[in-house]
């Protein structure tokens, strides 16, 4: 196990058998446990792990490999072609301990709700999958990408929103040139952690 430490400065990880790992600057990259590692290290960012469901049907009749991707963003609904019937996501979003991040029947039934009245299509029953995963969201939605404004030596790279794998390249590029001491540019400095400490003063 990990152990963060509060104080003037990030501490060093100190391993179940007593050894300790350290650096100059730890960045914090932990998904929905980046929250959670940064108040215990003393920071006052704060971010919000989310449960989001998923399910994948079974094949479908008539389903083209090739239709577009269909994200309905008013009514909060997502689906696309996949193996042969569609997989679909009612766009949820409720507060989760990441331990705890299990999947909730009532969102399957919601997503077939939705699609039966988007879709005018009543999904197979069962699914071919159901599962959830969790999305880290920041007050205003955008990235916490930085130098932590309280604890030296700490720099996130967290809060994606479930945005990690489309911008997970820039947002690898942005972080390194900060890390290597590149001032920041415009969309560095409005992906700052320090907005987040502010907002919660």
């Amino acid at each position: 196990a990990l152990r963060s430490g509060a104080g003037a400065g990030a501490r060093p990880a100190r391993h179940a058998d007593g050894s300790e790992l350290r650096a100059a600057t730890t960045v914090l990259a932990a998904g929905g446990w980046a929250g959670s590692l940064g108040a215990a290290a003393g920071s006052r960012v704060r971010l919000r792990p989310t449960r989001r469901h998923l399910l994948g049907t079974l094949a479908i009749p008539g389903v083209n490999p090739e239709w577009p991707i269909l994200w309905d963003l008013d009514r909060a609904f997502y689906c696309r072609p996949e193996e042969g019937g569609l997989l679909c996501c009612a766009c949820d979003r409720t507060d989760v301990d990441p331990d705890r991040c299990e999947p909730d029947p009532a969102a399957a039934e919601l997503i077939v709700e939705k699609a039966s009245a988007l879709l005018e299509l009543e999904l197979p029953r069962p699914p071919a999958r159901f599962w959830c995963g969790v999305r880290t969201l920041t007050a205003d939605g955008r990235f916490a990408v930085g130098p932590d404004p309280d604890v030296e030596g700490l720099f996130w790279v967290a809060g994606l929103g479930g945005g990690g794998m489309g911008a997970g390249p820039e947002v690898g590029r942005l972080a390194a040139e900060r890390l290597a001491g590149a001032p920041p540019e415009p969309l560095a400095e409005a992906l700052d952690p320090g907005r987040l400490s502010a907002a919660m003063r």
